[in-house]
């Protein structure tokens, strides 16, 4: 189904900041993150565009879930 992500976006954030800690914004790569979550390059870029928009939706990702929950709860 087009649109749809075919992978777990919470494991693949969670490998992304594992990468990022491990090697450092500057000299991670895509190809490097790709492996590491073991989602094919083309898809990560597809999803999130860049490193950059990745990288920023891992770390935005949990206070997303938060008001989520924040939400539902009112």
């Amino acid at each position: 189904m087009a649109g749809q992500r075919r992978f777990d976006e919470q494991a693949v954030f969670n490998v992304a900041l594992e990468v990022l800690e491990l090697r450092g914004y500057k000299d991670a790569t895509m190809v490097e993150l790709a492996k590491a979550t073991g989602v094919q390059r083309g898809a990560l870029y597809n999803a999130y565009g860049s490193k950059e928009e990745l990288f920023l939706g891992a770390f935005n990702y949990p206070a997303g879930k938060f008001y989520e929950q924040v939400a539902h709860a009112s």
